[in-house]
């Protein structure tokens, strides 16, 4: 199987080759409609979203069935510490008590991704950049 996180070295060009890629599907089914021109910003969206859903997907397999059915997650599982759920757009969060706080859900609730992959890496590095190559505190408070 093809992984298109090996083919990027860049984070925003993966999402946006997606984004173009789900335009053009979405084109192709639409014979009848006008073909779609603007901006690509809601299928970039969608594209990012549907990303990390692969690669959760992938990694937390077993806890996202369990998640789905309404079961405990196994006490083998490495995320069962972090109170994990399922937002509305089916990704996988942490939970906790920064529920109660002010921030941006973004801030309360971070997505959960494994350490090893290739697409946290890529995330990393695409904040790392974005931030003027800054230093290690800073790109990890900016992901």
């Amino acid at each position: 199987m093809i992984d298109p996180f090996n083919k990027f070295s860049d984070f925003k060009k993966l999402i946006r080759v997606a984004a173009m890629c789900i335009r053009f599907a979405r084109i192709c089914t639409k014979k009848n409609e006008v073909k779609a021109l603007g901006p690509l910003s809601p299928e970039v969206e969608y594209a990012r979203k549907c990303i990390i859903r692969k690669e959760q997907r992938t990694a937390f397999c077993e806890e996202l069935k369990a998640l789905r059915r309404g079961i405990e997650i196994s006490h083998k599982s490495s995320v069962r510490a972090m109170n994990p759920f399922l937002d509305e757009d089916d990704i996988l969060r942490v939970g906790g008590r920064l529920k109660h706080s002010e921030f941006h859900p973004d801030a309360k609730h971070p997505i959960l991704l494994p350490h090893h992959s290739r697409l946290a890496e890529l995330i990393i590095q695409y904040e790392h950049k974005k931030n003027l190559h800054a230093r290690v505190e800073a790109t990890l408070a900016a992901v």
